[in-house]
Order: C-alpha cells, then sequence, then structure tokens
C-alpha cells in the first residue's frame, strides 16, 4: 500500500515510538508551534518558568506567628514557610526554593546536612544566636549570611530570649532535578563545635559588607549599586550554584530594563519601591520577598527621592556560568 509523505512519517513516528524512539524533527515541530517558547527571529527561546510575584510582610508575619503554635517545637519539624510560586508546583523558582525560618527562645534546631547547599540572611539576630556548620560556630546578628554548603553538618541554636528569623534559601529544585538529593541526620541533637569560623568562609558579618557596599563609586544602570559576597579565599563565588549579593538603589533611582538567564529573589531591607517584570509591577516596601523570573524583562524604581532602596538577592548565576550557560541583554 502506497504512503503521502505526510502518511508515511507518522506510521515511521509510530514505529520509533514502538521500539522507545523519536525522531528529532518531532522536537523541531514543537518548537514550531510555540509550545514551551517562541521563536524571535531567528531564535527560539523558552518561555519563562514561574512568573514574578511577591509576599507582603503583612500577610507573611501573622503566619510566622502562627506556625510557631502549629509547630510548638523546631526538634519535630523545621519552622519554615516555603514561598511557592504560583505558576510552579513546590519551587520558587525552577531552580531555588525559599522561606521564612523561626525558632523560638531557647530552641534547637536539630542537626543533619544534604546534597541540597543553603544559606541564611539573619532577619532578626541575637549575640546568642548562631548556627554550628562541620563544627564551626557561626554568630547570626541582624543582617549577617550563613552558608551551610551541601553535605556540611549543620544545627541553628537561639540561646537569646528572644525569636529569631532568617531568610532560607535553597538550590533544592536544581538538585532535584539532577536526581542528586540525598539528606542524613546526624544521629544526635547537636553537634561538638570545634572551633569558630572564619570570616568570609561561612559566615559573612553585616558590618563588612555595609562597609564595602558604601565604598562602590559606580552605579549599574540596571542594579544601581550590587556587591555580590565572595569567598575571602578564592575571590570567586561565595557558592557554587547561588549568589547571594546586596544591592542598594539610591534616592530616585529608575533602572534600565535588562534580563538574564539567571532566576533572582529579593528581600525587601530598607525602603520603597518597584520592580516591573514582565509588565507585572511588584511595588515592595521593608521585608516583602519578590521573584524574577529566568529571562523575564525587568526594572527596578526607588520610588523615595531621599532615601535609599537596600536589598538582598540571590540568583542561580554561578551555576549557569559553571556550565556556560548564563547570558543576559
Amino acid at each position: 500500500m502506497a504512503f503521502e509523505k505526510g502518511e508515511e512519517l507518522a506510521a515511521f513516528d509510530a514505529e520509533l515510538a514502538a521500539h522507545d524512539m523519536r525522531g528529532q524533527w518531532l522536537s523541531d515541530e514543537r518548537r514550531d508551534s510555540g509550545q514551551g517558547g517562541d521563536w524571535k527571529g531567528d531564535v527560539w527561546e523558552p518561555h519563562l518558568r514561574g512568573r514574578p510575584h511577591i509576599w507582603k510582610w503583612q500577610q507573611t508575619e501573622p503566619l510566622i506567628e502562627k506556625s510557631a503554635h502549629a509547630i510548638e517545637e523546631s526538634f519535630t519539624a523545621r519552622r519554615s514557610l516555603i514561598f511557592e510560586n504560583p505558576a510552579l508546583e513546590r519551587f520558587t523558582t525552577h531552580t531555588m526554593n525559599v522561606g521564612m525560618q523561626m525558632i523560638k527562645p531557647g530552641e534547637l534546631a536539630w542537626a543533619h546536612r544534604h546534597t541540597i547547599s543553603a544559606l541564611r540572611f539573619v532577619i532578626e539576630g541575637h549575640p546568642d544566636l548562631y548556627t554550628v556548620v562541620d563544627g564551626a560556630q557561626c554568630p547570626m546578628q541582624e543582617r549577617d549570611l550563613v552558608l551551610t554548603p551541601n553535605w556540611q553538618w549543620h544545627d541553628h541554636h537561639n540561646q537569646s530570649d528572644g525569636r529569631a528569623l532568617w531568610l532560607d534559601v535553597l538550590d533544592g529544585p536544581l538538585v532535584a532535578a539532577l536526581n542528586q538529593t540525598v539528606f542524613e541526620n546526624f544521629g544526635e541533637d547537636q553537634q561538638a563545635v570545634r572551633n569558630d569560623v572564619n570570616s568570609g568562609a561561612l559566615r559573612f558579618s553585616w558590618s563588612d559588607m555595609e562597609k564595602a557596599l558604601n565604598g562602590l563609586d559606580d552605579a549599574d544602570p540596571h542594579e544601581g549599586f550590587a556587591l555580590p559576597y565572595r569567598d575571602a579565599a578564592t575571590g570567586g563565588p561565595a557558592m557554587k550554584t547561588l549568589e547571594p549579593a546586596i544591592q542598594r538603589l539610591p534616592g530616585g533611582f529608575q533602572g534600565a530594563e535588562r534580563r538574564q538567564s539567571s532566576s533572582a529573589v529579593y528581600l525587601v531591607m530598607e525602603g520603597t519601591g518597584r520592580t516591573v517584570a514582565d509588565g507585572v509591577t511588584l511595588t515592595w516596601g521593608p521585608r516583602d520577598v519578590f521573584v524574577v523570573p529566568a529571562w523575564a524583562r525587568h526594572r527596578h524604581f526607588n520610588d523615595s527621592p531621599d532615601q535609599d532602596a537596600l536589598m538582598f538577592r540571590v540568583t542561580d548565576r554561578p551555576a549557569l556560568e559553571a556550565l556556560g550557560l548564563y547570558r543576559e541583554d
């Protein structure tokens, strides 16, 4: 029986499928149909994964307080509220999970480790709050940053008389996509403290970062003054998969539009303003958290003419750069 050309190809596609194979021409057909992306001239680009979104502090803070009653003590489970992107399942971006974790006075969050890397930016800290990372005691005062690189033991201790609160950022979705997620409990509540941490390795004090930030001379037209955290020993990224940074928008700043292949999550520290991402306006203030997905066109605005805006920002840029995939325009 003779086949028309299209019918013959369809029959061949079915024959390949019966042998658990597929012709690459079907991928071309998917691109031509606009599924998952669009052609821009001669360049095919993927659609956004997730969407721009903001979690307002006035809504988040009461839920944090409720969590103290819902999870009565932090030994049973981490008392962390994860920010789920409405356009994704379970994740904040397609490579990062972000949340706020709180432990009450006198509490201990038990020791464990995992192949997921994490960082903690302190929102409410104390001299008697600390994380132990592979035996190194890392103080957690307000606006300090503590890193827990992958497969390092860590436990959190609040020996103060006030609640402790910090922003968690983890590369869990990226690690899960690689099927490399492994957790291990320490076996005891806490690990022994062997030594204090070396600055610039696992802990970055706010006083040092603030001084360095104030020493910057030239503002970037897109980001204002941006200062990434760097490994003191190598000068390279502070983490292999995540790039934390402090970003300052001068009063009245109107950022130029850009897009980047990295996803970004922001915690507003001071000031008010707005970020326009993929046509969505996110109006922000202190302790709000918002997300800009990879490849979303975006601009930052500081709506106060007299007050700088200050933000803590995390992207997945180091992972993309290591793979040769980072780009921007």
